[in-house]
C-alpha cells in the first residue's frame, strides 16, 4: 500500500458531477444556503478566486456571500449546491430514495459513486407516472411536487428518521394545503397554473386567511398546524425513554378524525410544561 500523504478532495468536481448538481437543482432538489455547503458558481458572479477548480466555492462565511449576492433567496437562485456525500445520502433517505443497489454494486472509484449517487437523487426528484410521460401536466406535477418537497423541508428539516407511515401523512397534508395554497397564490398574483412562487415557505398570513374564511380548506389548515407542531416535537423526544409522549403525538399525525380537543391535548401539555423544545 502507498502510504504517502496525497491532499484529498473534499468532493469530485468534474464535469459530470456538475451539470448533474444543475439538474437536481432544475428538478427541484431544496437547499438552504448555509456555513459548509459546496457551491457551484456557473455564472461568474464571484469575483474572488477560488482554491478549488471549476469555480467551485466553499461557504466558509455567509456574511461574505450575502455581500456578494444580496440575499439568501439570490444565492439559491444563482449558485448551485454540490452535495457532499454524507449531505447526499441524507437527502436519499428524505426522498426515500433505495440505494441498495449502489451499496451492492459499489463503483471502483469514488467519482462514479458520486455520480451514481447524483444520478439516484436526479431519478428520484423527478419521477413520474409512466403513463403521463410527455404530457405538459406530468412536467407541471413534477415541478409542483418539488416545491411542495422544499416547503417541506423548510418546515421541517430532516425527516428522514421519521417512521414511514408518519411521513406518508406529513406528504398528504402538505400536499393537499399546497393546492389551496398555490391556488389563490396564483390568483393574487395574475398567473398561469403552472406557476410557482419563488419562495420554498407557505405564507401564514395566506394560510390564516384560508383558514379563516374559506370552510374548505380549515380542516387541512388545522391538520397542518397541528402536523408542524407535533413533527417537532417527534424530532426531540427519544421513544426509548418516552415511548408514551412519542406513540401519543405519532397517533396524532395518522389520525385525521380525532375531534380537535383531543388531538391539540398532548401538545399543550408538551409545550407548556416549561420545556424549550421547538413547537412550530
Amino acid at each position: 500500500m502507498d502510504h504517502t500523504t496525497h491532499p484529498l478532495s473534499p468532493i469530485p468536481m468534474d464535469d459530470r458531477i456538475l451539470q448533474l448538481a444543475l439538474q437536481m437543482k432544475q428538478a427541484g432538489l431544496p437547499w438552504e444556503p448555509e456555513v459548509g455547503c459546496f457551491v457551484w458558481d456557473r455564472e461568474g458572479i464571484i469575483s474572488h478566486p477560488s482554491p478549488f477548480p471549476q469555480r467551485v466555492y466553499f461557504i466558509l462565511s455567509m456574511k461574505r456571500f450575502i455581500n456578494i449576492f444580496g440575499d439568501v433567496e439570490e444565492m439559491k437562485h444563482r449558485l448551485v449546491w454540490l452535495p457532499t456525500w454524507f449531505q447526499a445520502r441524507q437527502i436519499m433517505r428524505q426522498l426515500q430514495i433505495d440505494d441498495v443497489s449502489l451499496d451492492r454494486n459499489r463503483p471502483a472509484t469514488v467519482e462514479a459513486e458520486m455520480t451514481g449517487i447524483y444520478r439516484s437523487i436526479l431519478q428520484g426528484l423527478t419521477v413520474v407516472d409512466p403513463k403521463s410521460t410527455g404530457n405538459r401536466d406530468s412536467v407541471d406535477k413534477k415541478s409542483e411536487t418539488a416545491w411542495v418537497r422544499a416547503v417541506m423541508v423548510s418546515d421541517l428539516g430532516e425527516m428522514a428518521l421519521m417512521p414511514r407511515p408518519v411521513m406518508q401523512r406529513i406528504v398528504a397534508v402538505y400536499r393537499e394545503v399546497a393546492r389551496a395554497y398555490l391556488g389563490w397564490r396564483r390568483i393574487q398574483e395574475s398567473e398561469t397554473e403552472d406557476w410557482l412562487p419563488r419562495e420554498t415557505q407557505f405564507d401564514d398570513d395566506l394560510l390564516r386567511e384560508l383558514s379563516h374564511f374559506y370552510s374548505d380548506y380549515q380542516k387541512s389548515i388545522q391538520s397542518l398546524d397541528r402536523i408542524r407542531k407535533a413533527a417537532h416535537l417527534l424530532e426531540v423526544i427519544d421513544p426509548r425513554e418516552n415511548r408514551e409522549d412519542f406513540d401519543h403525538l405519532v397517533a396524532q399525525i395518522l389520525d385525521s378524525d380525532s375531534p380537535q380537543a383531543s388531538q391539540q391535548s398532548i401538545l399543550e401539555r408538551l409545550t407548556t410544561d416549561g420545556s424549550d423544545q421547538p413547537t412550530s
